[in-house]
């Protein structure tokens, strides 16, 4: 079934790109596949619906964009805010209209939160995840626990620009997206509009099986190596409450000389074992930890994660940054995840 987007959101983001000579786009830190497909995907949208050039579009990211996405179309053309912050704030002012993709508030935009927020120009969010915010963007289209943002975007170009908005690189962006997000079509999703939106973008000879090559199938020995010693020697098991949960240090990325990127997929191992149908990433950074929280059966991880770590997102994917240290993050998560699964 079809994606229904409601008029008068339609009517107000037209009017406001319509109005605009200049268009910057923004995703979340540390971007997936869906943040950079979305970001991408619809400024190929814009191009080709709306008489923007390359120089009419700002592409901004909190950080750098992970190698396994520099194959879509147009990402040589993103600015990164940790090297190239002069770039954004003159992004930021020659601007006429700021859109955010794929995420729900300013706290997920690292250095880009303050420009975003002392902007006076229109800013139009889209994304899927809880509470969006209300206060700084208008119009907000958002639709909860739809696979991805990218999807969101497919049905979007159809409300605005019909069935030949499309063009061979939006469509190759937005399936990446989808794809990385759905883990190629794998985590539970029983909305039959993901399958719509990916039937009609496989049509634009984008090539899926190649797509998915770049995205699954690209691992540097040293990244290999090092999901192989997290496996054997960073995974904890809690069989009889159906939950697992990886733990790495720093210590552990420098030792494989990995990236933060790198751990891109791990926790998705949790889910592969026949008993476990809840599962985290601990990983410890410079100044915090991250937790990403995976969920196969009805186990709420966004609950867990807004309850115990002021985290959130999906259902069946979620995170949060822990407050404490690395130690003290693990002892939390295996007492209150343990308790949570015991009831």
């Amino acid at each position: 079934m079809a994606l229904v987007i409601d008029n008068k959101k339609i009517e107000s983001i037209l009017e406001l790109v319509q109005g605009s000579k200049k268009v910057l786009i923004l995703a979340h830190m540390n971007p997936d596949g869906d943040a950079i497909g979305s970001m991408l995907g619809l400024a190929h949208l814009l191009k080709r619906n709306a008489g923007f050039a390359d120089e009419d579009l700002f592409l901004l990211l909190p950080n750098v964009c992970p190698e396994s996405f520099r194959f879509l179309p147009g990402s040589e053309r993103i600015i990164c805010a940790d090297t190239q912050f002069e770039l954004c704030q003159k992004a930021f002012e020659e601007t006429d209209l700021i859109i955010g993709v794929d995420f729900n508030n300013t706290t997920r935009i690292g250095r880009l939160q303050e420009l975003v927020e002392q902007s006076k120009k229109p800013k139009i969010l889209i994304d899927h995840h809880h509470g969006p915010d209300q206060e700084r963007f208008s119009p907000i289209v958002s639709v909860v626990d739809l696979s991805s943002t990218c999807e969101l975007i497919y049905w979007l170009c159809n409300a605005c620009w019909g069935t030949n908005g499309l063009s061979i690189e939006a469509a190759r962006c937005l399936y990446t997206g989808i794809c990385t997000d759905t883990g190629s079509f794998a985590y539970a999703n029983e909305s039959s509009s993901l399958y719509e939106a990916a039937s009609e973008l496989v049509k634009h000879d984008i090539g899926p099986a190649e797509i998915h090559n770049e995205i699954f199938n690209d691992f540097s020995v040293n990244r290999m190596q090092f999901f192989g010693y997290c496996i054997s020697e960073r995974l904890r098991i809690f069989e009889d409450k159906g939950f697992a949960y990886f733990y790495i240090s720093q210590q552990d990325q420098q030792k494989f000389s990995v990236k933060e990127s790198d751990t891109e997929g791990l926790v998705n191992y949790t889910l592969m074992m026949r008993n476990i149908h809840v599962g985290a990433l601990v990983k410890e950074l410079k100044d915090k930890v991250r937790i990403s929280f995976r969920s196969k059966k009805d186990f709420d991880v966004n609950t867990y994660a807004r309850t115990y770590f002021s985290g959130g997102g999906h259902t069946k994917a979620s995170g949060a940054t822990s407050t404490l240290n690395f130690q003290d993050t693990l002892e939390k998560l295996e007492e209150t995840m343990l308790e949570e699964l015991s009831r």
